[in-house]
Formats: C-alpha cells, sequence, structure tokens
C-alpha cells in the first residue's frame, strides 16, 4: 500500500491540468517518464526507456501505464533488451544443473549460475570495475566483509546454484554502486559548478583507474559533442 501510495504521489505531481481534472482520467506526458521513474527509485537507461514506451504506444501515459511501464523495468532490472540478452549469453556460459533430487513436493530446479562465477560474469557484462563493485554488493547480501575475500573464493562459503533473474538483479546493484563511486568522482572534478570540463577528463578517468589516450579522448567528445 505505501509502494503504491508513492509511485500515486509521483505521477500525480508530474501530471497535467491540475486539480480540476478527475484522477481517473488524469495522464502524464510519455517525456516525463524518466523523472517519473527517478521519483520512485530507478535509474533510468534511455534506451531500455525508449524500448518500453515504444510498446505502450501512448503519448500520455494514465496511471495504469505508468504501472505498466515500472513493471517492464522491474523485469529486466533496468537493462535494456540487448545488454539482458549478452547477460544470458554469459550467464549460459558458466551455468550448472542442480546436483541432487529436488525435494519432496517442490518442482525440479533449473540451471543456476555457481556463486563462484558471479563476479567474473559482472567483469565480463560491465567491465573491469565491476569486480570490486560487484564484491561490495555480494559482501552486503551475505552480511560480512569478511566472508567474501577473496571474491573468487565464493564457492567456497555456499554450493548455491543462482538462477538469471537473480543474477540480473544483483547485476542491476553492481551497475548502481558503479554509478554511485563514478558520481563521486564527478562531483569532486566539478566542485560548484556542476559541469565536468574537458581539462577535467583525464584527471577524473585517471580517479577511475583508466590511461586516458588523448587520440581517443578527442574521438568520444566528438562523439558525444562536447
Amino acid at each position: 500500500r505505501a509502494e503504491r501510495d508513492r509511485i500515486w504521489q509521483a505521477f500525480l505531481s508530474l501530471s497535467s491540468g491540475g486539480d480540476e481534472i478527475p484522477d481517473d482520467v488524469r495522464t502524464m506526458e510519455a517525456g516525463k517518464a524518466e523523472e517519473f521513474l527517478e521519483r520512485v527509485g530507478f535509474l533510468p537507461d534511455r534506451t531500455l526507456l525508449s524500448e518500453v514506451l515504444a510498446g505502450l504506444e501512448a503519448q500520455n501515459l494514465d496511471f495504469k501505464l505508468c504501472i505498466d511501464l515500472l513493471a517492464a523495468y522491474q523485469r529486466q532490472q533496468g537493462f535494456c533488451a540487448h545488454d539482458v540478452a549478452r547477460f544470458r549469453r554469459i550467464f549460459r556460459r558458466w551455468e550448472k544443473q542442480p546436483s541432487g533430487p529436488s525435494k519432496p513436493g517442490q518442482a525440479p530446479a533449473g540451471p543456476g549460475l555457481p556463486l563462484s562465477c558471479l563476479v567474473d560474469t559482472f567483469v565480463c557484462a560491465l567491465g573491469p570495475r565491476a569486480e570490486a563493485a560487484g564484491g561490495r554488493v555480494m559482501r552486503q547480501m551475505y552480511g560480512g566483509e569478511g566472508i567474501l575475500a577473496p571474491s573468487r573464493r565464493l564457492g567456497d562459503v555456499s554450493g548455491e546454484l543462482m538462477p538469471f533473474p537473480e543474477v540480473l538483479a544483483l547485476a542491476r546493484r553492481t551497475r548502481e554502486t558503479m554509478q554511485d563511486e563514478l558520481r563521486t568522482v564527478f562531483d569532486r572534478q566539478c566542485g560548484m559548478s556542476g559541469k565536468l570540463h574537458q581539462r577535467s577528463l583525464v584527471a577524473t578517468l585517471q580517479d577511475l583507474s583508466h590511461e586516458p589516450r588523448k587520440s581517443v579522448l578527442r574521438e568520444v567528445c566528438e562523439e558525444v559533442g562536447v
């Protein structure tokens, strides 16, 4: 109930028409969907948002369509279809079938990813910075900094197999952790201006453990229009 009220308040604040519009016909412009997702706690991915809005086929979203938008976002854990497909290919590379018979009254378990392979999966899908971020997410999940040291020996802690939807959910948390780290570095380099100047890009990339080359940096700046 509280979650639905929070979503409704976010929708209400972004809908048009003021108090004179009845709640059952109130709508929100599709262009405000990104802000709506931020207000209910998501980090919007613009590629996924475009995919979902195209599927909804609406210029204006009523509350039911906003719920459908959230459901689609949650189903894919904030990843666009291309990224989900790539994650699934990586998952299948290391997946294993459960050993032993199923417990009485339970449906047979499907394939899963050994916990010892989780961090490697995140690195393959999200890049080398996902190793540290993924390890922190795993330590939070298992409730102790010492449990997963080193993270490669996680299989010694538990032989659990994790199904694909749960792997995708942890990948989302890992990506959010990486984005939080990037925000910290960004804010430190921006100072009070709130904007990152080109001359600060090298220092920012070095803070993120990159070794930027001027020619590559120039090409990237031209591509994104800065």
